[in-house]
């Protein structure tokens, strides 16, 4: 099954979020990717924070059952993608197994990028954006919402919920409905 890693700090707020919406997104579809976090400093095997988790509820998805792991380049040996809220977590990914670098980016960069293959899908969506390696920009980090209070959750959720959206979009297009059938260009 194609998987994604979202990672973050300590696994509890943003990379949580990221993996649950995920996860009941594609609920809805016959998609067959999985989702998982990790932290990069994880607060191994605690809940999700609250605030987050009350605003993943307003989305209609949960981290009930969720516990924090640590980042682990084994874990990623088979993930199609990893994504990182934060441009050092990225770094940190790539310290931690420079073999990652290929398929790891800030979820913001990887949705930005994929917004410029709408005609592209699943695997060949990310084999596009794995091939032209955009930039990193400072904006593409999603703020840590992290013991700051409810109005920074709030904020960090609806910056979450716009790029999960978008990604799991561009995940499960199908290519080749994209595509006019042959012997049918444009007519």
């Amino acid at each position: 099954m194609p998987h994604v890693i979202f990672v973050c700090t300590g696994n509890i707020c943003r990379s949580p979020y990221a993996e649950a919406l995920a996860r009941h997104l594609s609920d809805d579809t016959d998609t067959t990717w999985g989702f998982s976090s990790a932290g990069t400093a994880a607060l191994v095997d605690s809940p999700a924070d609250p605030l987050m988790a009350a605003q993943v509820e307003q989305r209609g998805a949960s981290l009930a059952d969720f516990r924090s792991r640590q980042f682990v380049p084994a874990m990623a040996s088979s993930a199609d993608l990893i994504l990182t809220m934060e441009a050092r977590q990225r770094l940190w990914v790539m310290e931690e197994s420079p073999a990652l670098m290929r398929r790891t980016f800030v979820l913001a960069q990887f949705v930005e990028e994929a917004g410029r293959h709408e005609g592209l899908g699943g695997r060949e969506l990310i084999d596009a954006v794995v091939a032209t390696r955009p930039r990193v920009l400072p904006e593409h980090d999603v703020p840590d919402p992290y013991r700051r209070g409810p109005e920074v959750a709030a904020d960090t959720a609806q910056i979450l919920t716009g790029l999960v959206s978008s990604l799991v979009a561009g995940l499960r297009r199908s290519p080749a409905a994209r595509r006019p059938a042959a012997g049918c260009r444009g007519r």
